[in-house]
């Protein structure tokens, strides 16, 4: 995905672009900001915290297609960094609202860093559905689910301890 590709594709020619923003990274920042991380803000807002990773995964579901590709950018400021970003202010913003429960074992991390973490595997999942998932028809309401699994389960959860496989 180039600036050339979106000019071409948006009818107007490259000093228009340009106008408006600095590089693709600002166009996919202003369009999450506009189409996606406003909404959540909003839901955050109200109280409808059980809706946000829903609304997360129906949102790229809906775009699949200009996200499989986003997520084809890669280097510095790459797609999946800046939604990284992104997924990493709203679980702070989270916090701020829902303040962490104190668990011992994990009180040396900041909120900071758990918010980073659950940024990544926020964008992680998301990613690994869009190459991955739609080859085998994935359907959002499993890719939910599948979410909701790994953030509610540790490793030891997920492996067969009693039946491995040698």
């Amino acid at each position: 995905m180039t600036v050339k590709n979106i000019t071409d594709g948006a009818g107007v020619i490259r000093p228009t672009f340009y106008n408006y923003y600095q590089d693709k990274n600002e166009l996919f920042e202003y369009i999450l900001e506009r189409d996606l991380f406003a909404f959540l803000e909003n839901l955050i807002s109200v109280d409808l915290l059980g809706e946000v990773v829903s609304m997360i995964f129906i949102y790229f579901d809906r775009h699949m297609a200009f996200y499989q590709r986003a997520f084809e950018t890669e280097g510095q400021n790459s797609f999946e960094e800046i939604l990284t970003l992104k997924m990493t202010a709203l679980v702070e913003r989270i916090f701020d609202q829902y303040p962490m429960r104190d668990f011992e074992a994990v009180s040396f991390f900041s909120s900071q860093s758990i918010s980073h973490y659950y940024g990544i595997v926020t964008v992680i999942i998301i990613k690994l559905w869009l190459q991955e998932g739609t080859k085998r028809n994935t359907d959002v309401d499993q890719v939910i689910s599948a979410y909701k699994f790994f953030a509610t389960h540790s490793f030891d959860d997920v492996i067969d301890i009693e039946n491995p496989n040698y």
